[in-house]
């Protein structure tokens, strides 16, 4: 889920990008839609896409309900039209007419953008969401939770953020040591694993313009009754988060996703730049929860060869509805646009091959 990546309606481009763009070029067909794009490291003639299911939804974060699907996206956190309805997550995807929030946090400042906003349904019935929200005075972010009684919104926040950096003056449960200017805490994503709640969210910093991006998936255990508070973990009996992956390079590693299946832990996230086409998910695997994933190395989530889309980002991964079944839910660029987030939503088709995520065909 899920880092859009624009911020509101304006479309600035986020703090957290790196300034890498995929080479697109004419074909030079005399006039057809043919196109040569850097795609995945290689120029191939891709175009046009494949059509996605949906458009508007960037950093689909979806929970199933007994009525259907609901998807929340990226959005200003004011601006209704931007939590989804489905009775099958091919669509057709129909607007709600609610904001996704009551009002702004006491630790938010002006910027009303809330990223990749995630869902969790409590053990009381009610629903948590989980957002990245903008400090005051500044582009910078930490993840906020906010409350609600139905999975369509609106949620009422919690004035206590869930995750910050330190000297952020946001008294968050989960704390990090502030790297510089410019740091952000984004993409938070909750899961059930191992008999237990927990939620992974990534961290971004650059020093400046050129040098490489430092990278950090953390996670934190979550009360499930009480979901807006973490709880002791194995490692950490104040609750304190874990690091999963920490990574130090041009690209960005962001949007990690936990699922657990045979016997195994598979943390998917996204990597590249999501300007462009080059923008793919990965996947870490780990027999353990709490222990050892920083030392495993990621694979690139193979999707079929005949599958044509301008990235493969953003992914969040469901299971169940249809009995048994894995999809994934991930974004394109639509329209090939190499600027800006993308936000055409496509399904996938996800299954275990030896234990390991292989995307076998889209739903049309």
């Amino acid at each position: 889920m899920r880092h859009v990546r624009v911020l509101g309606v304006a479309g600035a481009a986020c703090v957290a990008a790196t300034a890498v763009a995929a080479a697109v070029v004419s074909g030079g067909d005399g006039g057809s839609n043919a196109s040569t794009v850097a795609y995945g490291g290689s120029a191939a003639t891709r175009w046009p896409v494949d059509p996605p299911v949906a458009t508007g939804i960037a950093d689909p974060g979806v929970i199933a309900t007994a009525s259907g699907w609901v998807a929340l996206s990226t959005m200003d956190w004011d601006k209704p039209g931007r939590i989804r309805t489905a009775k099958e997550l091919k669509g057709p995807w129909a607007k709600v007419n609610r904001k996704l929030l009551t009002r702004k946090a006491a630790w938010m400042g002006g910027n009303k953008s809330v990223w990749a906003p995630s869902i969790v349904k409590a053990t009381d019935g009610s629903y948590r969401v989980y957002f990245a929200g903008a400090l005051p005075g500044t582009s910078n972010r930490c993840i906020g939770v906010a409350r609600g009684t139905d999975a369509r919104g609106p949620f009422t926040p919690y004035d206590r953020a869930l995750a910050c950096f330190s000297g952020a003056g946001a008294h968050a449960y989960d704390t990090v040591a502030k790297e510089g200017k410019g740091q952000s805490l984004i993409d938070p994503t909750p899961a059930r694993v191992g008999g237990q709640l927990v939620l992974t969210y990534k961290t971004g910093y650059r020093a400046g313009s050129g040098k490489p991006w430092h990278t950090t998936t953390r996670m934190v255990r979550l009360n499930p009754a009480q979901p807006q508070q973490t709880m002791a973990n194995p490692v950490h009996k104040n609750g304190a988060g874990i690091k999963l992956t920490d990574s130090v390079h041009k690209y960005i590693e962001e949007n990690p996703v936990l699922v657990e299946h045979g016997g195994k832990y598979t943390l998917f996230n996204s990597f590249g730049w999501y300007g462009t086409c080059d923008y793919w998910t990965r996947y870490r695997q780990n027999t353990s929860l709490w222990s050892g994933w920083t030392s495993k190395s990621p694979t690139r989530v193979t999707f079929p060869r005949s599958m044509n889309t301008c990235g493969t980002g953003n992914a969040d991964i469901v299971h169940g509805l249809p009995e048994g079944s894995w999809r994934i839910l991930f974004n394109g660029h639509p329209d090939r646009a190499t600027a800006g987030g993308p936000d055409g939503l496509y399904v996938g088709v996800l299954g275990w091959n030896g234990g390991r995520p292989a995307v076998t065909s889209l739903l049309r």
